[in-house]
């Protein structure tokens, strides 16, 4: 991919937006529409390629399974600020003569903790012997964790293992020494021979580093698949996540006739495309290449990217215990209301009204004459009989 200088304070422009929606909790101030987002018109260098005279080929390292292999074009990652961008995992492709558009819609993940569920709120590859969050002696605190990140580090980690060496297009791991180190990928054992002829040290150091991207390609493969593996790097989605949902759609650009004579225009002339590369090496082929007769051809290298919000609400997703500690004592405290409570006052009643009878009976024997008491005399032993 090729832009010019200009397209970096765009980019500044796009993250600045994204940070605004990024510390917004449930909306924010940004007018959605494609009339208020950010565009630019991107060089991809598609027609320039073959005329580019430093482009260093060597030969049988050409990734024919690569998805992303012989495709013009750039990549474009939407992601969160202060985070880091995986352009062959979670990009859209903009083809060269198109107009693309992504809409974007913001959402929040909020996800529970131990005991009820496994979410980090750091990266498991900066944490110290102590527990704190670092790398190199440095608190990551500016870092923003992701979970994809932390799995990349982990195919890393698996890559200098058994490979001693590490994939550039991994993360570096945080304590890893690059002196000691070298990349799967150098070139630097080729002797300088080899510049002018074949010779069987360069075929030596060619499958040298073919064994040493295939060792890392096999790996990252393995560790992919491998459910167990992964999981023992520790890396949990994150407790607090804020992600961006995208809406991709194409259109043909430039049109044709005035509207694509009045782009040409806006570029080379408003924007003076071809003065940014003055005092360059590549300056007198740009003002070859870019001329006014082949402006039909020149814009087929150029495409125009436009991202806007899509929606100014904030969808936030919260998860909750099913059954915390709050509610176990609320249930605690509820049976015994309706257990323990109703026997305590069972057994009050039934004392209150033992006493109640209790009284009754005394008061009823105090009451009633004597001689209609029953006799409590013993028995003499003999019937007595009366006659008149």
């Amino acid at each position: 991919m090729k832009h010019s200088n200009n397209n970096y304070q765009l980019i500044y422009e796009v993250q600045l937006l994204l940070k605004r929606v990024r510390y917004s909790s449930s909306s924010f101030d940004v007018a959605p529409g494609i009339e208020n987002g950010w565009s630019a018109i991107v060089l991809t260098g598609s027609g320039m390629l073959d005329k580019n005279k430093d482009l260093r080929v060597l030969p049988g390292l050409h990734e024919t399974h690569s998805a992303v292999a012989a495709s013009e074009g750039f990549r474009v990652v939407v992601h969160t600020p202060d985070t880091q961008p995986f352009p062959f995992s979670e990009s859209y492709e903009v083809p060269p003569g198109y107009s693309a558009s992504l809409g974007v819609r913001p959402r929040r993940n909020v996800r529970v903790g131990q005991p009820y569920g496994n979410c980090a709120w750091t990266n498991p590859f900066y944490l110290d012997d102590h527990g704190g969050d670092t790398a190199g002696g440095r608190r990551q605190s500016s870092r923003q964790y992701r979970s994809i990140t932390c799995q990349k580090m982990c195919q890393q980690s698996h890559v200098v293992a058994e490979c001693q060496c590490y994939d550039s297009s991994l993360p570096l791991l945080p304590n890893l020494d690059v002196d000691r180190v070298k990349p799967c990928r150098r070139n630097d054992e080729f002797p300088d021979s080899c510049i002018h002829a074949a010779t069987d040290d360069c075929l030596a150091a060619l499958m040298a580093m073919y064994d040493r991207i295939q060792c890392a390609r096999r790996t990252r493969d393995r560790v992919t698949r491998n459910a167990w593996t992964m999981s023992e790097c520790r890396c949990h989605p994150p407790c607090d996540e804020f992600l961006y949902d995208v809406s991709y759609s194409l259109s043909k650009w430039p049109a044709s006739g005035y509207e694509g004579d009045a782009a040409y225009m806006d570029i080379f002339y408003g924007e003076k495309f071809r003065e940014r590369f003055a005092n360059t090496s590549k300056n007198d082929a740009v003002w070859n290449y870019f001329n006014d007769e082949n402006r039909s051809s020149t814009l087929k290298d150029f495409a125009r990217l436009n991202v806007y919000i899509a929606d100014s609400n904030v969808v936030v997703t919260q998860e909750t215990a099913d059954y915390d500690v709050t509610r176990l004592l609320s249930d605690i405290g509820g049976q015994l209301a309706i257990w323990v409570g109703m026997s305590v006052i069972t057994m009050c009643e039934v004392a209150e009204l033992g006493y109640l009878l209790l009284r009754h009976f005394v008061r009823t024997w105090r009451r009633e004459p004597s001689e209609t008491r029953p006799s409590r005399r013993p028995n003499s032993g003999h019937e007595t009989t009366t006659t008149k």
